[in-house]
């Protein structure tokens, strides 16, 4: 529970940061209509993220990477390459849940405030960002 928590802080602050980046250009954004996913067992639910991580990390991110640099928004594609940095990260910590059958043990989960960052070291700055400003869970 404590690293679903963990994930879900984290791609708040994507969520949170990806739309503050829209509003900057003047763009809309709709939240209402949020997707609900039915989860069943842990294994179900870890498999099911463990998709839904590569998904984001090795398709959708490169392609808005590179549609930023190509529209001339460094802004974003330097968020963006943030946001797949912390979701590969993502996915190392749910595959390793799977493998060990959905028991992780217990440790404490710190996320960067500036980037999303999940990590379970005590370095001082984000590995991804520099940031050194952690919320521990």
């Amino acid at each position: 529970a404590v690293l679903f928590r963990a994930i879900s802080k984290s791609e708040s602050l994507h969520a949170a940061m990806h739309e503050r980046l829209l509003t900057s250009k003047g763009e809309a954004t709709d939240t209402s209509k949020a997707a609900c996913l039915p989860l069943g067992s842990t294994h179900q639910a870890l498999r099911m993220a463990i998709s839904l991580e590569r998904t984001e990390f090795e398709g959708l991110y490169p392609s808005m990477i590179s549609t930023a640099k190509l529209e001339g928004w460094p802004e974003a594609a330097t968020q963006f390459r943030r946001a797949s940095s912390a979701d590969s990260g993502h996915l190392v910590l749910i595959r390793e849940a799977a493998d060990r059958s959905g028991t992780v043990p217990m440790r404490t989960y710190r996320i960067c405030s500036a980037c999303g960052h999940v990590t379970v070291e005590a370095d001082s700055a984000c590995t991804v960002c520099s940031g050194s400003v952690f919320e521990a869970l």
